[in-house]
């Protein structure tokens, strides 16, 4: 079994000795007789993956016209392949086993499904397009002008949506009626009755993620036409969107990142990484796109003053002048009602920086909004002395600003985090006696050298051992729970230059990591997610630069990790970062955001 690809030829020019990507995808089934069955093309890339990765052990060396017993070896391969990629991708073989089967018996496969017709009744499919009465009676009027006999409605309120949801599909089909006459022939699904995955919330939000990525670095119109290929935003984006953006700085340096960025229909804000992936592929020299897409929910970027010498005041600057009230125009585009005057989430990126502490940023935004969750992440590169860690906005980079993303309207993410194991914290606690933001100078009561020397670590001043095998977890003794904190090096004052704040009273506990403890906690947390979380549109995933460094050669193993787990059931991105923003607890005061190191990171959607 082999897959393929195909350029479209309208999308992009290609230039001679130039390699170009394939924008549209088949699957073939061959044989050792030299019949081959083929499918396509397929949606989205990731069902290539999954195809390639899981499905195709279950059909090589089986018989091609064995088509029920290879459905159900496939459909068993996954418990929870009921829908998403991976039944995409299961779909899409058995497609092309039929198609074999046709061609083996020399018949269309209609008939050997026991259809007699010789034609059938066409319709527009309208999925994908919004639900609300009023913007769907206008699609369908387009729709019904362009010539389509009929069309086929997607009703999305289910038996858990109660009496309202009732009401609201009435409305859908009453918008319809009206927009198109009493005679024109109208087809509805209930998908919720099929799905069984739907609740009140995400069919009231409306909320969808869509990712898009790209290897191209200098060829700056490929770039832009594998990007706008994958995420076909005239046909995917709802009223409201915006991107969030991980790459290599060579995007940055090359102008392949301020290309796509401008020809987006959105705003974008993100940071650089030093490796990243997503359902679709992973890598080094890798750009994605993260689009959050919204009917109910909508969207506003900002970008601060440089955090070089007032960082406090630069945030809270950008804080209070763009996470008010909206302006009016903005008001009216919203269909229900107007924004709330505070963000239900607030994305924030910055770069890492060795004179300022995330836990600075993290309070800032803690205070000026009022506990409004917080979840986000420093960027971090691949150069030695991390010279190009540059934050993104609207395409453009910066080494001294934060971009923030605000989310308004209906929106309730879900956070979880995997951190160092509590049998993997040592049973020796100190207490922080001196310490100025995130320089630790004593550890009960005596300079931090001698405690790590007190402690045995007598190579503390290495960075790469600091980095991988000398992590922190802190206490602030205020119930929640413990944050994890690097250490990086000590300056020549003999301090320790850590990662993160080191608040004095707080008690210090020393912990030990190995890669098998880094791909443990990051699996429950996935599995907690997907456990806890059934109206799941996405995951947003952050995971801090060390956790692959204690990995070591197999850099991608969190990543691959995260693949499996996920299993193609929905869009995901996880990138390496210098820093976490997440908050420890959400409830009805408000969330109590931590700046973290040494942890993955999720934000649910």
């Amino acid at each position: 079994m082999q897959a393929h690809g195909y350029t479209r030829p309208d999308r992009s020019k290609s230039t001679i000795g130039q390699k170009r990507r394939a924008s549209l995808y088949f699957i073939d089934v061959e044989t050792d007789e030299g019949v081959t069955g083929t499918f396509g093309p397929l949606a989205y890339r990731s069902q290539l993956v999954i195809i390639q990765d899981l499905i195709k052990e279950f059909v090589v060396g089986q018989d091609p016209l064995a088509t029920e017993i290879i459905w159900d070896r496939m459909i068993k391969a996954d418990r929870h392949a009921r829908t998403g990629f991976m039944m995409m991708a299961i779909s899409a073989v058995d497609n092309a086993l039929w198609d074999l089967k046709g061609k083996y018996y020399q018949k269309p496969v209609f008939r050997l499904l026991g259809g007699n017709r010789n034609k059938i009744p066409v319709y527009g499919s309208m999925l994908a397009n919004s639900t609300i009465p009023e913007r769907a009676a206008e699609v369908a009027l387009k729709v019904k002008n362009m010539g389509h006999p009929a069309q086929k409605w997607f009703f999305p309120w289910g038996p858990r949506s109660g009496p309202e949801g009732i009401r609201d599909n009435v409305a859908l089909a009453a918008a319809l009626r009206e927009a198109l006459g009493s005679d024109y022939p109208l087809r509805q699904w209930n998908f919720p009755f099929y799905s069984g995955i739907l609740d009140k919330r995400q069919e009231k939000t409306m909320f969808r993620t869509l990712t898009a990525s790209t290897e191209y670095i200098d060829d700056l119109e490929a770039a832009v036409a594998d990007i706008n290929a994958q995420l076909d935003c005239g046909r995917n984006l709802l009223a409201h969107s915006a991107g969030i953006v991980a790459c290599h700085y060579e995007f940055a340096l090359s102008g392949a990142l301020e290309a796509i960025c401008k020809a987006l229909p959105f705003d974008t804000v993100g940071a650089i990484t030093s490796a990243h992936g997503t359902v679709r592929g992973k890598g080094t020299l890798l750009l994605t796109v993260m689009v959050l897409t919204s009917d109910d929910v909508f969207f506003k970027t900002a970008l601060s003053q440089s955090l070089k010498t007032e960082s406090a005041k630069a945030i809270e600057a950008v804080y209070t002048q763009n996470a008010g009230a909206e302006s009016s125009a903005e008001r009216t585009a919203v269909s229900e009602g107007s924004p709330p005057e505070k963000p239900g989430l607030v994305l924030a990126y910055a770069p890492f920086m060795v004179e300022n502490s995330g836990d600075a940023y993290v309070n800032v935004l803690s205070r000026v909004s009022g506990g409004v969750p917080c979840f986000g992440t420093l960027a971090v590169d691949d150069t030695p002395d991390f010279h190009n860690c540059f934050m993104i906005h609207n395409g453009q980079y910066y080494q001294d600003r934060m971009a923030l993303l605000f989310l308004y309207g209906n929106i309730k993410p879900r956070f979880f985090l995997a951190t160092i194991s509590a049998d993997k914290v040592l049973d020796h606690p100190a207490l922080i006696t001196s310490s100025e933001g995130h320089l630790l100078k004593e550890v009960n009561g005596q300079p931090v050298v001698n405690y790590f020397e007190e402690m045995g670590l007598t190579k503390a001043s290495e960075t790469a051992y600091a980095l991988t095998s000398l992590p922190f977890m802190l206490d602030y003794g205020d119930g929640t729970p413990l944050v994890a904190r690097v250490f990086v090096a000590l300056n020549e004052n003999r301090h320790a230059i850590c990662a993160g704040a080191m608040p004095e009273g707080a008690t210090l506990h020393l912990a030990v990591f190995d890669k098998d403890d880094v791909l443990l906690t990051t699996s429950n947390s996935i599995r907690e997610a997907l456990a806890q979380a059934g109206d799941v549109s996405g995951m947003l995933i952050y995971s801090c630069l060390s956790r692959t460094m204690t990995l070591g050669s197999d850099q991608f193993a969190e990543l691959d990790l995260v693949t499996k787990e996920i299993g193609g059931r929905l869009p995901f991105m996880l990138a390496y970062s210098g820093g976490e923003i997440c908050p420890t607890q959400v409830n009805s005061d408000g969330a109590i955001n931590r700046f973290h190191n040494n942890t993955c990171i999720l934000c649910v959607f």
